[in-house]
């Protein structure tokens, strides 16, 4: 049986699970979580997400993230700037809920 890789989903449901869950996540997710609480203004996790989920606009260029595993649950988002980092997997983002043209 192989074991899950730290930047794996373990099943976190929300931002604020992987907000309180940090210090088991990669180094790569921890990154995220941080840059994702400054964009939030706050250091609470459950404020965080609040704010998080009502963003419609998310600019992250260079901000040297790669893991976005999480982004997924911000299904209001209709932009989202992912520039200019080293990010190889979008596969978490699924298709966009709220597409704008």
């Amino acid at each position: 049986m192989s074991e899950k890789q730290p930047n794996e989903p373990r099943g976190f449901s929300s931002f604020a699970d992987w907000c309180r869950h940090i210090d088991s996540l990669s180094q790569q997710a921890r990154h995220t979580v941080k840059v994702l609480l400054k964009k939030a203004g706050t250091d609470d996790a459950q404020e965080a997400e609040q704010i998080l989920s009502r963003m419609t606009e998310l600019d992250l260029c260079h901000t040297r993230i790669s893991d976005i595993s999480f982004l997924g649950s911000l299904t209001n988002l209709t932009t989202l700037d992912l520039s200019r980092n080293q990010i190889s997997d979008i596969s978490f983002l699924g298709s966009p809920t709220n597409p704008t043209t």
